[in-house]
C-alpha cells in the first residue's frame, strides 16, 4: 500500500486535476517523468546490498522507507495543482525513487527469508495486493478530498494512510531476520559497482532466455495504455472508462492475484505464464475483432486485460525471486523490474504511434501475435526445466 497510494495519485489524479485547472495536454503527458525512477532503479540497486553504508542504512530498511515517502508527499500540502506543476512532479519523481527502492528491499527481504518458491508466491501474491489496494484508494480519495474539504487535507489523509501501512514492520522489526547474504571477514559485504554488477547479472546463465519472454511479453502488456481510450470511442465517457478500468478492474485484481499466488504453489511458474499469456492474447484478438459486439463486452473484455496483466506480474515475480542471489537480491531485481519497466514503456508508446495508422483492430492484432509467441516461448522453457539461474 505504501507504493500504491501515492502513485495512484501521480499517475491518475494529477493529470485530472492539472487538466481541470487549465494545463495543456503538453504540461499534463509530462506526468510520466515520475515514473523514471523505475527504470533506473538498477543504478543504486547494487547501493542496498553493501552493508554499513549510509545509503543501505537510510534506504535499505522497510520499516523506513514508508516515512520517507509519507515526508515527500506530505511536501505537496504547500504546491496545490491550480497554481504549481513542477514542484509536483519533482515530488513525484522523489516518491517514485522511494517506491522503487521499496520494490527492491521488499523482493530482497523475501528472498532471504522464504527460501520456498510456494512461500514465496504467496508473499508476492500479498505484495502486489497490497501495492492494488493502496492503487484503489490514492488517488480517488486525494481528488475526491481536495474538491469536498480542501487540498491540504487530502494530502494529509494520504500521508496518515501510508504511516499506517508501514506500522506493521515498524512495531514488529521483522525484517531482522531477512538480512540478506553472508557478510565478509570485516562484517560488509563487497562493494560492487553498476557496471560491474550489470556484467555479472546479464553473463548469468538464462538471461538471455529471460530478456527474450519479458521483450514479448511487456511489449504486448504496454498495448494496455490504450484500453481507455477505447472505450471512450467505444460510447463511455471518461469518468466511466476511468471506474472500469481503475476501480472495479484493480478491485476484481486482488483476491485474482491471491488465486494466481496459490496456483503457483502447485504448477510451474512457466505453465501459469504461458496460460496468462494465452488469455491475454485472447483478449486482444477478441477486442481486435470485436468491433460490432457492443460497448458491454468491450468493457468487459478491457477489465479482463488490466486484470490478466497483474496476474503476469505475479508469475514475474516468481521468476524474480528465482534468478535473485540472496547476497545481492535487490541488485539483482533491481535490473530485471527495470528492464520490464523500459518494455512496457516501449510497447505503450509505440502502441500509440502505430494505432494512428493501424487502428484499433492492427494494434490489438499485434499485441496478440507478440502475447501468443512469448507464452509459445514460456512453454518451451518446461524442455529445460524451465527459466533456471546460477547464483
Amino acid at each position: 500500500m505504501v507504493q500504491g497510494l501515492p502513485a495512484s495519485f501521480f499517475a491518475i489524479g494529477l493529470p485530472a486535476l492539472l487538466r481541470e485547472a487549465g494545463a495543456g495536454l503538453d504540461l499534463v503527458s509530462l506526468a510520466y517523468l515520475m515514473w523514471a525512477p523505475w527504470a533506473l532503479k538498477w543504478l543504486w540497486g547494487p547501493l542496498l546490498d553493501q552493508d554499513a553504508t549510509l545509503f543501505s542504512a537510510l534506504f535499505g530498511r522497510i520499516a523506513y522507507l514508508p516515512a520517507i515517502m509519507a515526508g515527500s508527499f506530505l511536501l505537496l500540502i504547500a504546491f496545490p495543482p491550480s497554481s504549481f506543476a513542477w514542484p509536483i512532479f519533482v515530488i513525484g519523481i522523489a516518491c517514485s525513487f522511494v517506491g522503487a527502492t521499496l520494490q527492491m528491499v521488499l523482493g530482497r527481504w523475501i528472498v532471504a527469508i522464504e527460501p520456498d518458491e510456494r512461500g514465496r508466491a504467496r508473499l508476492n501474491a500479498m505484495q502486489v495486493a497490497g501495492m492494488i489496494t493502496g492503487a484503489m484508494i490514492g488517488g480517488t480519495l486525494v481528488v475526491l478530498l481536495s474538491d469536498l474539504l480542501s487540498w491540504a487535507w487530502a494530502v494529509v489523509s494520504i500521508v496518515v494512510l501510508i504511516l499506517l501501512s508501514g506500522l506493521p514492520f515498524l512495531l514488529t522489526q521483522q525484517e531482522r531476520i531477512g538480512v540478506p547474504g553472508q557478510a565478509g571477514i570485516d562484517g560488509r559485504k563487497e562493494a560492487s559497482s553498476p557496471p560491474g554488477a550489470a556484467r555479472s547479472f546479464f553473463l548469468r546463465s538464462g538471461v538471455t532466455l529471460l530478456m527474450a519472454l519479458m521483450f514479448m511479453s511487456d511489449i504486448a502488456t504496454g498495448v494496455d495504455v490504450l484500453l481507455t481510450a477505447f472505450l471512450v470511442d467505444t460510447g463511455y465517457s471518461a469518468v466511466r472508462a476511468t471506474f472500469l478500468l481503475n476501480t472495479l478492474a484493480l478491485a476484481i485484481t486482488v483476491p485474482v492475484t491471491f488465486l494466481t499466488g496459490q496456483v503457483l504453489q502447485y504448477v510451474s511458474t512457466e505453465k501459469v505464464l504461458g496460460a496468462l499469456l494465452i488469455v491475454k492474447a485472447a483478449i486482444f484478438v477478441t477486442l481486435g475483432i470485436g468491433g460490432f459486439s457492443g460497448p458491454a463486452l468491450s468493457a468487459g473484455l478491457a477489465v479482463a486485460a488490466v486484470v490478466a496483466a497483474s496476474a503476469v506480474a505475479i508469475a514475474y515475480w516468481q521468476i524474480y525471486m528465482r534468478f535473485s542471489s540472496p547476497d545481492h537480491a535487490a541488485t539483482d531485481i533491481g535490473f530485471m523490474t527495470s528492464i520490464r519497466v523500459v518494455f512496457l514503456m516501449i510497447g505503450g508508446i509505440g502502441a500509440g504511434q502505430v494505432s494512428g495508422a493501424l487502428g484499433y483492430a492492427g494494434i490489438f492484432t499485434i499485441a496478440a501475435a507478440l502475447a501468443t509467441m512469448a507464452a509459445a516461448f514460456a512453454f518451451l522453457q518446461l524442455r529445460d526445466k524451465g527459466l533456471v539461474a546460477v547464483p
